[in-house]
């Protein structure tokens, strides 16, 4: 059995441990376009976030 999973719209690895998502998908089954498989980790995008801004 293979399992596609589309994250064109992510922006972050599917995989990324530390937001340990169960996707209920073994690894070896998913398969990503070389482009959704270059996402960044959350601890390696900090870039996406403006801690300068006073939101609250």
């Amino acid at each position: 059995m293979v399992v596609a999973v589309f994250l064109s719209l992510s922006i972050l690895a599917w995989d990324d441990p530390e937001l340990n998502i169960d996707w209920k998908i073994p690894a070896e089954n998913v398969i990503l376009s070389e482009k959704d498989g270059a996402h960044p980790n959350l601890r390696n995008s900090e870039w996406l976030f403006d801690y300068s801004e006073i939101l609250y």
